[in-house]
């Protein structure tokens, strides 16, 4: 797609982009200062896309809430086995004595 070995690192460029640097060269060849400005406002306006899409999560949820949710639920159930496995133990113990 756009990927590129550059300095042995492998980077990704979107299929468009090559485009825009295109167009930046001859806009600096021509002197045209105004058409720069606006190609720049396109590029960041592009790159600020992309950062949102990047960070915004695909999960409903916060990645926490798995953990909590466990915590809330299996604790308080491995507690409760744990008591009643002591409590059975204890019992066949004081159960055998005299």
């Amino acid at each position: 797609m756009g990927k590129q070995v550059e300095n042995n690192q492998l980077t990704w460029t979107p299929p468009y982009a090559p485009g825009w640097w295109d167009q930046l060269h001859c806009l600096v060849d021509e002197g045209n200062l105004n058409g720069i400005s606006g190609l720049n406002r396109a590029i960041t306006s592009l790159m600020t896309e992309r950062e949102m899409i990047r960070t915004t999560p695909i999960r409903p949820w916060s990645p926490t809430a798995l953990g909590i949710l466990t915590s809330a639920v299996v604790l308080p159930i491995l507690v409760w086995l744990l008591q009643y496995t002591l409590e059975s133990m204890l019992a066949m113990l004081a159960g055998g004595l005299p």
